[in-house]
């Protein structure tokens, strides 16, 4: 009897964990959403194979100039540094979203 009341409480235990980990929650006001973040992560790889091309045919362009175009993008988009990073962290940390963002760059880098 008690084994059988230790598993109906482990098993209730386990679905009620599932549960609240499927549970879709907001995102905070400090992260971008994820359509400012596609629309950012399009930007930057595009930025990012135009600077690894001058690199190729120039060998002289300095990481640099890429460092300063992406803080001139994320300046464009009126986006602080710190919000790139914590809504770049936040998304490493709910794959799901992120896989979703992703996905959508890749549609639009196709177009």
């Amino acid at each position: 009897m008690k084994r059988r009341t230790t598993a109906t409480l482990g098993c209730a235990l386990l679905c009620t964990l599932t549960l609240c980990a499927c549970m879709h929650k907001p995102v905070p006001s400090n992260i971008l959403s994820e359509k400012e973040m596609e629309e950012v992560l399009t930007e930057a790889y595009l930025a990012e194979g135009y600077y690894s091309r001058l690199r190729l045919e120039y060998r002289t362009v300095p990481d640099s100039t890429l460092q300063r175009g992406m803080a001139d993008m994320l300046l464009r988009h009126g986006i602080r540094p710190t919000q790139w990073d914590s809504s770049v962290d936040y998304y490493q940390h709910h794959l799901r979203q992120y896989d979703t963002i992703h996905h959508h760059v890749l549609l639009r880098l196709q177009q």
